[in-house]
């Protein structure tokens, strides 16, 4: 009953672990992002999460940290996920933002010869809804 319940458990984990699956490149690397549309109001802070995806001839190639390119409007800090190389998550920040919408290239350098293919987001930034009161 033990091993039962010790497989069932294992193989959750394993599951979850491998839930973000994408599709390999044939060569280099490809970034992908959790969502390349984000929708936020002013002085507010989202997160997405990067994927540095490797082709298998990549596999050992060193890669510099994904990088916003693009309006230098929105506060964008990157940061590196402990368990996983390949994994990063960026927190875009809209304080003092005008509204409007912001295009940005997510790009990767190769420390070898092995190219990264980018990706694109856009950020839209809205005023932030007001709160109405109603005084009866």
């Amino acid at each position: 009953m033990k091993k039962m319940i010790l497989l069932a458990v294992l193989g959750v984990a394993s599951s979850i672990g491998f839930a973000q699956q994408f599709e390999q490149p044939k060569e280099g690397a490809k970034i992908h992002l959790s969502d390349n549309a984000v929708e936020m109001n002013s002085a507010t802070e989202k997160k997405i999460d990067i994927w540095v995806v490797r082709s298998k001839k990549a596999k050992k190639a060193k890669f510099d940290a994904p990088k916003f390119l693009g309006a230098t409007d929105l506060g964008i800090s990157i940061e590196a996920d402990p368990n996983d190389p390949n994994h990063f998550i960026a927190t875009l920040n809209s304080a003092g933002v005008k509204n409007g919408k912001y295009f940005y290239t997510v790009a990767s350098r190769s420390r070898s010869i092995q190219k990264v293919t980018g990706a694109t987001i856009s950020v839209a930034v809205n005023a932030a809804a007001k709160a109405v009161s109603k005084n009866d």
